[in-house]
């Protein structure tokens, strides 16, 4: 039996204050684990000395750095987030075996945190959902103000270990906390028997504390005094009925857990706080040096519970000695946050020094360029603020219905589906007329407020659905526009006595018009909290004016991704907690129409699922948008990290802040645009189907029936996919209705072939993504592969004030596109819906 073992016998565990990548992959570790370690704890002074005086990390920070704009701090966590994920899966058999009281290692928050409560509470959130491991322990210090944030940890289900405890008060309110965040869970009914949690009480500091002003007689007591008393008081807590409530529902103790135990003292024996602290229901945490020397001539006994009358007497003969320990403790406690900050940052210094991030003055976007005139979304939500509420009858109103295409109903669909969803709001963005059909079938149109939005006033669907819903409603009345003066709509809107016209600003392009009254008064009018959108979207955008590269959110992300597409990785694949999922179909567009043009762009992959590692090539870069705390993806997002792909983490607070979002990628946006040669406000090749749909709309009744590619739709497709080459992207488009049944269909369509042929796939439903993606397909590189797909109705719908229907203009779009396609030279076939069905 092991001296550790015999350890364990006495009821105590004894852990490694020491963590480094060469002791995880040496297989070191394990040969200790299966001598008796039990744990790990791990501190920034030792990735420090590993880093300034090793190679062991400089592979992985260099190619980090590589991939994206990083601050040293963001190497740090990354590498020491790696080491504790993978220590965890060593001491995962520990964890399982003892029952979850063992097997943990440590993280610790950032130390300049210590006295910031808030910002403690959303770095260990964070930091528990990155690593998502069970048996890892987030670093709480015990610093008064960060009581209450240990109480809310474990409420939440998250491992604390409290550590900087050096006074028992302060440790009587850790363990208080502790009481009150299970108690919390139980009352919520949630379960409490795998919660961990140690309070680390730090123990060789103070004897050196204590030692410059106690008399001769109390040196080198005075600490292990202190501790027997604390661990008294532990006993008596956790006798409590209080707490045999709380074990009876499997609750594990908060152990305490002697910390700071190498010798400082070279008079002291040199296992001292080790032999004379060993009892049940406690952890030992030691540094290696520590460790040998115990495991090479330490003894064991049952020390913690004996000799109680001694440790009261040390410390009374202390207080009539003159010494104020209370004032020595809480001195200690300001020491232990220097003595946590200085390593810290000395560790960043020695990243920023060996691996220097690309730390740079933020290049202006602008310049000499063209599009200068497009710069209007900079400011208008702080110029302009909220729109003007439009005030309505309730009774005569029921619902909003949006009639818009692209950049005119994107945002106000984001709007509603994360910040909603809000019953009475309505969208259509699609010829199709079963979806138009869909639509009516929803509302009741004389009771509803139909918003024609349209900048330039002459976008052809908007007007085709106000001429359809306006025959219906016969009152005027119930319509208002928002457009850009002078506009064909403003003029419109007059002529018919529109209830109210919204203006656009003509200095703001179509996708970059979330935070102008294009996304404001839908958003307004559906209910959604506009303010809060409004707020959020100055604080980002102050972020934004920052000169500095790595304190500018937009311009660092913008950075990134245009430097990783310059590296072949062009294919910006969005993903988002589940609350957040429909900012890709935003990004989608406002990413496609900027970039995508001269031959260049960013493709952008939205509602792609997540798959292994090996169904993606090496053009991928991954950008999750995720909610503090959530670790839904978190494992799948690792397996990509560790086999090489770049993963950008966005940390979104709240759904509150989407406006803080819109405006952080159109920055970011802007910025990617630049770095890879384009202007990023031009779309010379968007109106190109628009073009060729007009003309075909001239003769409509001469329009061919779909699809449009001759042959056979089993040899179309086979020899399509037969021309997919590394590199390329798919992208299918689904001029049908877009309701959840065609979704799921073609989702799992394109994810089966993105995982036979490893190459992103889009999904795009016209004529929507015409006004999205269809600039990219067109300008951008040449490496699309177009599965165009389009469905005929059997109730099909007349334009009223046309001779033509809502069937002929789809079709008539999709010829459009699929003709300038091949103009393009672009590999494009067409099938329609039914043949489709019938090959997949």
């Amino acid at each position: 039996m092991t001296i550790l073992e015999q350890l364990a016998q006495k009821g105590q565990s004894i852990w490694l204050d020491f963590i480094q990548r060469k002791l995880i992959v040496s297989g070191e570790l394990a040969k200790m684990i299966n001598g008796g370690l039990r744990g790990m704890t791990s501190n920034p002074a030792i990735f420090e000395k590993a880093i300034s005086a090793g190679t062991d990390y400089d592979d992985f920070l260099a190619k980090l750095n590589e991939q994206q704009v990083l601050a040293p701090v963001d190497l740090y966590e990354a590498l020491a987030i790696r080491d504790v994920q993978d220590a965890a899966g060593i001491f995962y058999k520990t964890y399982k075996q003892t029952k979850y009281l063992d097997g943990y290692v440590s993280l610790e928050v950032s130390p300049h945190l210590a006295l910031n409560p808030e910002g403690t509470l959303a770095e260990a959130r964070r930091l528990w959902a990155r690593v998502n491991r069970p048996n890892v322990l987030i670093k709480v210090p015990g610093t008064p103000v960060c009581i209450p944030v240990i109480e809310q940890l474990i409420s939440e289900g998250i491992n604390i270990n409290v550590t900087l405890l050096f006074s028992q008060e302060l440790y009587k309110q850790a363990a208080e906390a502790y009481f009150k965040g299970l108690e919390r869970r139980a009352q919520n009914k949630l379960p409490i028997d795998a919660i961990a949690s140690v309070a680390s009480f730090f123990v060789s500091r103070i004897d050196s504390a204590v030692d410059k002003v106690a008399p001769k007689e109390l040196q080198g007591k005075v600490a292990i005094a202190n501790a027997k008393q604390a661990y008294r008081s532990y006993g008596q807590l956790y006798s409590s009925d209080r707490w045999k409530k709380l074990e009876s529902n499997g609750a594990q103790p908060q152990r305490l857990l002697w910390a700071s135990t190498s010798v400082k003292n070279p008079e002291y024996r040199d296992v001292l706080y080790i032999e004379e602290l060993i009892g049940p229901h406690t952890v030992n945490t030691i540094p290696p040096n520590t460790y040998d020397a115990f495991v090479d001539h330490g003894e064991v006994k049952d020390s913690l519970r004996s000799n109680l009358e001694e440790a009261d007497r040390v410390m009374a003969d202390l207080k009539k000695a003159g010494v104020n320990f209370e004032e020595i403790s809480n001195q200690l406690l300001v020491d232990g946050i220097r003595l946590f900050v200085d390593p810290f940052q000395k560790m960043l210094n020695a990243i920023q020094s060996k691996h220097p991030s690309k730390a740079a003055k933020v290049p202006s976007l602008w310049g000499e360029q063209k599009s200068n005139h497009w710069l209007g979304w900079l400011d208008v939500f702080v110029d302009k603020g909220a729109p003007d509420p439009f005030l309505y009858d309730t009774k005569s109103i029921s619902s909003v219905a949006l009639l818009g295409m692209g950049g005119s109903s994107l945002a106000p669909d984001v709007i509603d589906r994360i910040m909603g969803p809000f019953d009475n709001f309505h969208m259509l963005d699609s010829t199709d007329p079963d979806q138009i059909a869909e639509l009516e079938s929803k509302i009741d149109v004389e009771k509803t407020l139909f918003i024609v939005s349209s900048k330039s006033g002459s976008t052809l669907e908007p007007n085709i659905f106000y001429d359809y819903f306006a025959s219906k409603a016969n009152n005027n009345k119930h319509f208002i526009a928002v457009t850009d003066p002078g506009s064909s709509l403003e003029k419109l809107a007059h002529t018919k006595n529109f209830a109210s016209v919204y203006y656009g600003l003509p200095s703001i392009g179509g996708r970059y018009s979330a935070l102008s009254n294009f996304g404001l008064v839908p958003g307004m009018l559906m209910g959604a909290p506009i303010s809060k959108l409004i707020e959020h979207a100055q604080a980002m955008r102050e972020l934004c004016q920052n000169e500095d590269l790595l304190e500018n959110p937009g311009a660092r992300l913008g950075y990134s991704l245009g430097q990783l597409a310059l590296k072949g990785r062009d294919k910006v694949t969005f993903i988002g907690s589940k609350e957040l999922a429909a900012l890709g179909d935003w990004i989608e567009q406002l990413i496609a129409e900027s970039t995508g043009k001269e031959g260049k762009g960013l493709v952008p992959i939205a509602n792609e699922d997540l798959g292994a590692p090996g169904v993606y090539g090496d053009d991928r870069v991954f950008v999750y948008a995720h909610l503090t705390g959530d670790q839904k993806l978190e494992s799948k997002l690792e397996a990509l990290e560790r086999a090489g792909h770049p993963v950008i983490r966005l940390e979104v607070p709240s759904v509150d802040y989407l406006g803080a979002e819109f405006f952080r990628w159109e920055i970011a946006t802007a910025h990617a645009g630049r770095i890879i040669g384009i202007d990023a406000f031009d779309q010379p090749d968007v109106e190109a189907a628009k073009v060729e749909a007009r003309k075909l709309m001239a003769d409509y009744q001469k329009l061919p029936k779909p699809p449009f590619s001759s042959g056979k739709a089993k040899e179309l497709l086979d020899k399509l996919i037969s021309e997919i080459k590394a590199g390329d992207y798919f992208a299918i488009q689904a001029f049908l209705p877009r309701n959840a049944k065609n979704q799921d269909f073609l989702q799992k369509l394109r994810l089966k072939i993105r995982d036979k042929h490893k190459v992103a796939t889009t999904l795009g439903f016209g004529p929507r993504f015409l006004h999205s993606t269809g600039q990219l397909h067109k300008g951008g590189p040449s490496t699309g592969v177009f599965l165009q797909v389009v469905s005929s109705t059997e109730k099909d719908i007349k334009v009223p004030s046309e001779g033509y229907s809502f069937d002929q203009v789809k079709h008539a779009q999709a010829l459009g596109d699929f003709n300038v396609l091949e103009s393009r030279q672009r590999r494009v076939i067409s099938v329609s819906w039914e043949d489709l069905c019938k090959l997949v």
